[in-house]
């Protein structure tokens, strides 16, 4: 059968062997006994010049064939010697003619005999048993079609280097240099080669910094990030940095990029390629940042076409190992996610079990995480996690989650968005508090108790502060899933039926709507009065239960109403229990609730009969 992976073996100038095969064995064997066979094939190149073109064709393929066929090649030859091996790749598998194949591996008789391909995939395809075991645990009907994929060498992609060049003038730049490319079907800077492979490094454009070779899988894992201008990133895996200078890109210059990796030759790398690209980016991890990404180790199973050999260096006993690494290093890196900032968990392997059950164990030590789906097509959606594959994709197979981390109850934080956020709290009734809201007291009594109510809901606070947690977000007129941003100490079940009955509880979202509303009809009148920032988008971040009160916090992320050259103070008004803080730095206001606002907003519940 005719697929790509064995088609190409016999497009090999295998004839270009001849007087090759004692300088090709040795290095065959080291392979087979656990060698990488990339470093294998650069010492026999170096070591033999004067090679035409043709010969160091089949001197690679020879090497990498044997090291990737091998366990095939065993089936075929019912033997493990490197020399027999090799006879049957060409025989076999490449189809040279069986005379000139023994001529050219030097294999005398008797010959094995001919047999036809194994059943199993894992000797078809030349797997070890486990990962056989993986692909069809993961794909059932389609594993095959994922196995002979990855037999395959996979395209070179290239990102063009945003900073610099576009994507369609680097295409038309190589094109000049006589490499031909197509854009990526996905990933927004992508192009893949469909001339011959040269010598990227030689290049013009590469010399010059504009482009970078990255698969299309890892480039839609950077994309993923939404990394913005302005906004400080953290690459807590970076590695050589590939995926590091694709969020360069996209800050276009501008904000604060942070790479971290155990490895410090790595970070050398990326610090070379970073000084080529025109990229800014700091070497360390002591940030809270808008967005981190953790690309974390793991078993690769996903780049498997990117080495010939891997499949056979890597063991279940490691991979195993994996998920409890990832875990550390994903809570590790949740430590440096700001409030209302992002995390991405990304892999290069095809395993549930480092990929969804990672990403699912965190989201349920830390419900205050909510999932983000990927805005991308739905062909590369599963379960609202991003997931690539080989055979479907023609890319690397890549697993990515992302979530939104929301604010901690009583930190400041701007939101970009004019979501409606609202937390219910109960805290120490013995702190003295004056509180504007007093008139809407008797809406708390409308949240729904359920087994093991939440303190929230009573009436007296408990010894000491408690606090229970729930968000209701709101875009435009129609109201979103509520969710519970902290644990209530509820069984699952008692949970959705206390979650059902909040959902039903529209007095206190009416109400806190209504509030928002009125607070930024104000706001906006004083700015425009004062020449200053006028509020683009606001947020009530939180509300505060004081005894049988609620008190509100509200967030303006701001633009100028007209261009103004100094700092303008906002004032209170006259009512003594308004706070107002002007931020310039950060261009958000944040204002604490007054009375004189209070009272619009009572005003405002008549007139609409809001309950």
């Amino acid at each position: 059968m005719p697929e790509d992976a064995l088609r190409r073996l016999q497009a090999v100038p295998w004839d270009a062997l001849d007087g090759l095969v004692e300088v090709v064995l040795p290095a065959v064997a080291r392979v087979l006994d656990g060698a990488v066979a990339e470093r294998e094939i650069d010492r026999l190149l170096r070591a033999h010049r004067v090679l035409r073109t043709e010969q160091r064709t089949a001197v690679v393929e020879a090497v990498f064939g044997v090291g990737l066929w091998r366990r095939r090649l065993r089936a075929h030859a019912a033997s493990t010697d490197p020399r027999g091996l090799l006879f049957v790749l060409l025989r076999d598998l490449s189809l040279v003619p069986e005379e000139r194949a023994a001529g050219l591996t030097g294999l005398g008789p008797p010959l094995p005999p001919r047999s036809s391909p194994p059943p199993r995939i894992a000797e078809k395809w030349s797997f070890p048993d486990w990962i056989e075991a993986v692909f069809l645990r993961e794909l059932r009907a389609d594993a095959e079609a994922l196995a002979a994929a990855v037999c395959a060498p996979g395209p070179v992609c290239l990102r063009a280097n945003a900073l610099r060049i576009g994507r369609d003038e680097l295409a038309r730049l190589l094109e000049r240099e006589g490499v031909l490319t197509r854009p990526g079907r996905y990933a927004r800077d992508a192009l893949v080669m469909t001339s011959a492979r040269p010598n990227l490094l030689a290049l013009r454009a590469y010399r010059e910094g504009l482009f970078e070779a990255q698969d299309e899988g890892s480039q839609l894992v950077a994309q993923l990030v939404q990394a913005q201008p302005g906004e400080t990133v953290l690459d807590l895996c970076a590695g050589a940095g590939g995926k590091t200078l694709a969020l360069a890109a996209a800050m276009g210059g501008r904000g604060r990029l942070l790479a971290w990796d155990p490895d410090a030759d790595r970070l050398r790398r990326l610090s070379e390629r970073a000084r080529r690209a025109g990229a800014t980016v700091e070497i360390g991890r002591d940030v809270e940042a808008d967005a981190v990404l953790a690309d974390v180790p793991c078993s690769e199973l996903g780049t498997l076409r990117r080495g010939p050999d891997l499949r056979f260096r890597l063991c279940e006993e490691d991979a195993a190992r994996f998920p409890a690494l990832q875990r550390d290093v994903l809570e590790a890196a949740l430590r440096h996610v700001r409030p209302g900032g992002r995390l991405v968990y990304a892999t290069c392997t095809l395993r549930r079990e480092e990929n969804e059950e990672v990403a699912l164990a965190l989201e349920r030590g830390h419900p205050e995480l909510e999932r983000l789906s990927p805005d991308l097509p739905s062909e590369l959606v599963r379960d609202g996690f991003l997931r690539t594959w080989p055979h479907l994709h023609d890319m690397d197979g890549f697993f990515a989650a992302a979530w939104r981390q929301s604010p901690p109850l009583g930190r400041r934080c701007a939101f970009h968005s004019a979501d409606v956020v609202a937390c219910a709290v109960a805290v120490d009734e013995k702190k003295p508090f004056h509180n504007p809201f007093a008139g809407l007291k008797d809406k708390l009594g409308d949240l729904p108790r359920g087994p093991e109510a939440p303190r929230v809901l009573e009436r007296r606070a408990p010894e000491g502060p408690a606090r229970a947690v729930v968000r209701l977000e709101r875009k435009g007129r129609r109201g979103k899933e509520v969710t519970v941003v902290e644990q209530l100490g509820l069984p699952a079940a008692a949970q959705r039926e206390w979650l059902k009955a909040l959902k039903g509880a529209q007095l206190i979202t009416r109400t806190l709507d209504i509030a928002l509303r009125a607070i930024f009809a104000h706001q906006r009148r004083r700015a425009r009065r004062a020449g200053s920032l006028a509020p683009r988008t606001g947020a009530i971040t939180f509300v505060q239960r004081f005894g049988g009160a609620l008190n509100l916090n509200v967030h303006f992320h701001c633009i100028p109403a007209r261009p103004v050259h100094r700092t303008a103070a906002l004032s209170s008004g006259g009512a003594s229990s308004a706070s107002h803080h002007l931020a310039l730095g950060q261009r958000e206001v944040t204002i604490q609730a007054a009375a004189g606002i209070a009272r619009q907003l009572e005003h405002r519940r008549e007139r609409r009969g809001a309950g």
